[in-house]
């Protein structure tokens, strides 16, 4: 586990690199979007539910200065899914995000589906 945690915060590292240095060929925020997506993978093999959700709320963010709202709230619903193991305001932060933004893009029935797990609490 301790080495899934090692590879993690390496590629958060890399990401949080690449979305401070200049952008000249592609998007940086894409870029750093994968290394986010890996990163948060391997806190989640490594059992680490706070650092895995706070990466994927990173992720999130990227996928919005992307203009990729429905990645963004996909990003938003794993973190809460990480989050509802450690912290369940943080997975209903998320969780409101991602409704939220779905409903922006006029995908409905899968803010439908999210906001019923919102509803027990």
């Amino acid at each position: 586990m301790g080495d899934q945690i090692a590879r993690a915060e390496d590629f958060e590292k890399k990401a949080e690199k690449k979305l401070s240095s200049w952008g000249f060929f592609g998007s940086k925020h894409e870029d750093a979007a994968e290394l986010f997506d890996k990163s948060a993978n391997s806190y989640k093999l490594g059992k680490s539910w706070d650092k895995a959700g706070a990466t994927y709320v990173k992720l999130a963010n990227c996928h919005l200065k992307s203009d990729s709202k429905h990645e963004a709230a996909t990003a938003y619903v794993d973190a809460a899914h990480c989050y509802k193991k450690s912290s369940v305001n943080e997975a209903i932060s998320c969780l409101e995000q991602a409704v939220n933004l779905l409903c922006d893009i006029g995908r409905l029935n899968m803010a439908a589906r999210y906001y019923k797990f919102l509803i027990p609490f």
